[in-house]
């Protein structure tokens, strides 16, 4: 969610939450809120989805969790959120294809090296 000084995401009901879809996998450090006004939240607790399990955390910094789903379900009826930063880092396929051969071949550094050369750089 992209924010400016025209968007504003407003909830206004009864259990207010916001999903985002990472797309690729992402290794997510932390989730910064920019409110708009005095209609923000006392409590939000954080859900990451990975596809198999959830996790649900009640702080915004320090997560250091992977996943491909964020989800903030708010304390209160009524919020207004201008910006909301997911701070992290991405994996592509590519990536953790990569990772995946490195851990697999660990023993065999050589064969590591001409298959990352050959199919995926």
């Amino acid at each position: 969610m992209l924010g400016c000084s025209d968007t504003v995401w407003e909830g206004n009901c009864q259990e207010p939450w916001l999903e985002f879809n990472l797309g690729n996998l992402c290794l997510i450090k932390s989730v910064d809120i920019d409110w708009n006004g005095s209609r923000k939240a006392e409590k939000v607790s954080v859900t990451i989805k990975t596809g198999s399990e959830d996790k649900k955390f009640e702080k915004l910094e320090s997560l250091n969790e992977i996943g491909r789903k964020l989800r903030l379900d708010f304390s209160a009826e009524k919020v207004a959120v201008k910006s909301v930063k997911i701070i992290g880092i991405e994996y592509t396929n590519k990536k953790i294809f990569e990772g995946k051969i490195k851990r697999l071949l660990k023993n065999h550094p050589f064969v590591v090296k001409k298959l990352i050369e050959k199919y995926l750089k």
